[in-house]
């Protein structure tokens, strides 16, 4: 049984985190955010603190008596990089959401800190553990593949104001919404040949990608216009889809165990590790420094 603690345990994505630790049958140790527990069941309250400094003392004090094995980071973006470093300095193994950093500068400090401390660093990147891969690199032995990839999330005013809506906090739109979807496209497909960016907005993010057997097209957005009518009808929150050669991929479901898949494989020291997040990370900076 391994220890963990989280970074960010009152955000959406760290539930996800704490069912993968019950489920691989670890244990959380101690939580930290800002804000005081609002009733996540996983959170034990005399072991969640809203001081960092309270927690990072618990830490250090637990790593004279036992061993914290993994600090997870589910904290804004702009945290990543100093909460990695630390969890690194106290001598813990590292699991963060993505983005990981925001740029390969970030990366190779993170090496040569995993070197330092003999600690690894390891990135969520689920989609590509999702049953979509296996669909996505059957067309890799075809040529003049067409794909179309969507992904429209809609984000109200609240969503703009907090640091997600934030530039210099989210790093952008792909950072924080299309990064795994990159990721996956890059994994399966390789290196973009050439790229095109048709739309650059706070909010939509438009352009074609050119691999070597594949032209994608491919939209993120967080604007509620940009949902299809009928999806408005049906009244969901987020419209994903994956249409490959005039064939729709179903890409509805599939998500619900790939954060304890992602455990299993980083346990088992088979996890995504900083070398796998460079291509994204350098594509999205690319795409970000193109004036539209």
């Amino acid at each position: 049984m391994k220890n963990f603690s989280i970074i960010g345990s009152e955000g959406y994505i760290a539930r996800r985190h704490f069912d993968a630790i019950q489920r691989t049958k670890n244990n959380l140790v101690f939580t930290y955010d800002k804000i005081k527990n609002n009733g996540q069941k996983n959170i034990n309250p005399s072991n969640h603190f809203t001081s960092f400094n309270k927690f990072k003392n618990a830490v250090v004090k637990f790593q004279k008596i036992k061993k914290m094995d993994y600090l997870v980071i589910c904290s804004p973006n702009y945290h990543h990089f100093s909460h990695i470093k630390l969890g690194l300095k106290l001598g813990c193994n590292i699991i963060c959401e993505k983005p990981l950093v925001e740029s390969e500068k970030k990366i190779n400090i993170l090496r040569q800190l995993e070197r330092k401390y003999k600690k690894k660093v390891f990135c969520i990147l689920q989609l590509r553990l999702h049953k979509v891969l296996s669909i996505l690199r059957k067309t890799i032995k075809k040529k003049n593949n067409r794909i179309k990839l969507f992904y429209i999330t809609p984000r109200d005013q609240n969503y703009l104001k907090s640091w997600k809506g934030q530039p210099t906090k989210s790093f952008g739109l792909l950072f924080n919404i299309g990064i795994h979807f990159i990721d996956l496209l890059i994994y399966v497909f390789g290196d973009i040949i050439k790229k095109n960016i048709l739309i650059n907005t706070p909010n939509k993010i438009k352009g074609i990608f050119f691999f070597k057997n594949c032209i994608v097209n491919w939209l993120f957005s967080i604007n509620q216009k940009d949902l299809p009518k009928n999806f408005l009808k049906n009244n969901n929150s987020s419209y994903r889809s994956i249409v490959c050669n005039s064939k729709k991929i179903d890409f509805s479901s599939g998500f619900e165990n790939l954060h304890v898949l992602s455990y299993k494989k980083i346990l088992a020291n088979k996890g995504f590790v900083l070398d796998d997040c460079v291509k994204s990370i350098n594509l999205i900076n690319d795409i970000n420094n193109i004036k539209n």
